[in-house]
Order: C-alpha cells, then structure tokens, then sequence
C-alpha cells in the first residue's frame, strides 16, 4: 500500500506506514458496512446516486484530513494512475 506514497514522493513515519495497511481497510470496511446497511433498510433513502456521493465526500474528507494533519501533499493524479499502484505492489 505504500506504492502509492514511494510513486508521489512523500516520506511516511514508521507509525504511519505501519498503520496504513489497518486504516485502509477500516476506511473501505465502513464504507462496506454503510453500503450494507442502507441496501437493507425498508425504503433505500436517499437514492443511490446521492447515497454514493455522500460516502465518496466522506472518504474524500478523511483522506484529505490525514493527509493534511501530516504535513502531505495530496497529489494532482488521476485515480486510475493510483489504482494500478496498488494493483502492481498487491502481494
């Protein structure tokens, strides 16, 4: 998972890149509980498209938050570029 940083140049802490790999998959895992809740209330409110924007704002503003409290820039790259990262480095 730390492709991503090594790819943009940004130098982690041990902590926090023994820390990301768990925080990760707490980020997409509550996501995933969100995503599992909503499809199982009665009446699927707001709609899905409006339910999607909320969860990509709310991972948006916790990866914005962590990596502004630390000092790293957020990278102008597209999404994809990342995505194959970690594709490449996924034992």
């Amino acid at each position: 998972m730390t492709a991503v940083f090594d790819d943009v140049g940004v130098e982690l802490t041990d902590d926090d890149r023994a820390g990301l790999d768990p925080w990760v998959f707490a980020l997409i895992g509550s996501v995933w509980s969100g995503v599992k809740r909503w499809t199982m209330r009665p009446e699927r409110v707001p709609p899905a498209d409006r339910f999607a924007d909320i969860l990509a704002h709310t991972v948006w503003v916790q990866l914005e938050g962590m990596a502004t409290v630390r000092g790293i820039p957020v990278p102008d790259v597209p999404l994809t570029h990342l995505a194959r990262l970690l594709q490449q480095s996924d034992p």
